[in-house]
């Protein structure tokens, strides 16, 4: 199934009880389908993610071939930046020098009022 038809479904069925949701989604050249990146994704894994919660999301911020991956991870990251609240990092994955553009975006969820 499509990533945000199963985090859609998952978000009115079961909110709150996921410790962790990965993504790793590619249509070729590092592209991320906008589906697998955008806010209504982030919102609806929000939703699903218990308190402190993360999301970890394997992304490009670069690719030698298509220069529309820069920009799709910018505007990515302002994305989640909004939608978690700015408890979004950019951890780079460990690459030889020639191939370092490798990235696993993590966003938290925060924890509420009440929650252990």
């Amino acid at each position: 199934a499509d990533a945000l038809v199963a985090v859609e479904q998952r978000a009115r069925l079961m909110p709150g009880s996921y410790d962790a949701v990965l993504i790793d989604c590619f249509i070729g050249g590092g592209e991320v389908p906008e589906s697998c990146r955008s806010r209504a994704l982030a919102q609806h894994v929000s939703r699903i993610l218990k308190p402190s919660g993360t999301m970890l999301q394997n992304m490009w911020h670069y690719s030698p071939g298509k220069a529309s991956v820069a920009t799709q991870f910018h505007k990515t990251l302002a994305v989640y930046k909004d939608v978690f609240s700015g408890a979004v990092e950019d951890l780079q994955v460990p690459m030889p020098p020639t191939i370092r553009w490798v990235d696993i975006l993590k966003a938290t969820k925060a924890r509420t009022a009440g929650s252990a």
